[in-house]
């Protein structure tokens, strides 16, 4: 299978990101009735609008296979800029192929062009080793639950 990764450019197509962000949250174990869908494309819009919305595209169907949004944001604890992830997701079909890897490239390679530190957080704690081994592959350190990339 092969994958590419596109930058949503119209917000229209940010109406294409609820039946597969809904999925995955039902599949975490959340109930779909405590979902905000205004909530989830109000913060969607910010990352449009503030930072970047990648998406990685199945070739043959042009199916949207992940997301990682990112938007700029500053810690409570300081006034340093740090580009930080909305949402990191992969759909459990494609999960052990390059898609993961190709949207992470994305994200550092957006990183470095904004020239901001990048912290991603992984909700998930599923598979853990292997996902330690790929940030570390990548030039991110560990701390908690974030991975931070600086340029």
């Amino acid at each position: 299978m092969t994958y590419s990764i596109k930058h949503i450019s119209d917000e229209k197509d940010l109406l294409l990101l609820f039946p597969i962000l809904f999925s995955e949250a039902k599949d975490l174990g959340l109930n779909e009735d405590t979902l905000d869908r205004e909530k989830m494309l109000e913060n969607l819009y910010a990352c449009f609008l503030r930072g970047v919305i990648f998406l990685g595209v199945k070739e043959e169907t042009q199916e949207i296979c992940g997301i990682l949004a990112l938007y700029p944001s500053t810690p409570w604890y300081s006034n340093e800029v740090k580009l930080n992830n909305l949402v990191y997701y992969v759909h459990q079909d494609h999960r052990k192929s390059p898609l993961g890897i190709a949207l992470l490239r994305e994200a550092k390679n957006y990183s470095i062009m904004k020239q901001l530190p990048l912290d991603i957080v992984v909700e998930s704690v599923d598979d853990l080793d292997r996902k330690n081994k790929l940030f570390k592959l990548y030039g991110f350190s560990h701390t908690g639950g974030a991975y931070s990339f600086k340029p």
